[in-house]
């Protein structure tokens, strides 16, 4: 760039669409909800890293999941709100997550409103982390290797907790 061989003519300084959003849409903002960030476990990229997950072995996360969300929701006495992916398929996973409202393309709408954040790996925490929400990253042993290596840079960078979902013991305190 110094020496002129670059095709930029300008470098101008932005926020992210995160920030920009906020500042400019003034949403409102409550601790109504647990949201769940669901992991997309077909998503192209993650096949592509690490290939596909044999469908037991996701049908005994989900199991899993489903059990910590309901211990989750009565330690916490909040209504659980499940966001997935804008590519995810909304009818199969309202067939896995029966028992809570699964919703699509309102992810950024249920951050606002979230007393706490779960994820597992997914940049839609950005939200989260300018609200200074409260977030808990969480695992299965049935998450890959990149999952479980993000959600120790999440603690380390950003001191947000992670929790095995496999453990259910737990309290309010610890959550």
């Amino acid at each position: 760039f110094k020496i002129g061989i670059s095709n930029f003519k300008k470098i101008k300084l932005i926020n992210s669409k995160t920030f920009d959003a906020f500042k400019k849409q003034r949403p409102k903002i409550s601790n109504k909800f647990i949201v769940l960030l669901d992991d997309f476990f077909e998503h192209p990229s993650s096949i592509k890293l690490r290939g596909k997950i044999e469908p037991g072995q996701i049908k005994k996360h989900y199991f899993l999941l489903n059990k910590f969300l309901y211990k989750i929701k009565n330690t916490l006495k909040k209504k659980i709100v499940i966001c997935i992916h804008p590519r995810d398929n909304l009818n199969k996973k309202k067939k896995i997550f029966k028992n809570f409202n699964v919703i699509q393309y309102q992810t950024q709408k249920y951050i606002y409103q979230s007393f706490l954040i779960m994820f597992f790996d997914t940049t839609s925490i950005i939200d989260g982390v300018n609200l200074k929400k409260k977030m808990l990253a969480i695992y299965s042993d049935y998450n890959d290797e990149n999952v479980k290596y993000h959600i120790k840079g999440y603690e380390k960078n950003l001191s947000i907790k992670s929790h095995q979902i496999s453990n259910l013991n737990f309290t309010k305190r610890n959550i």
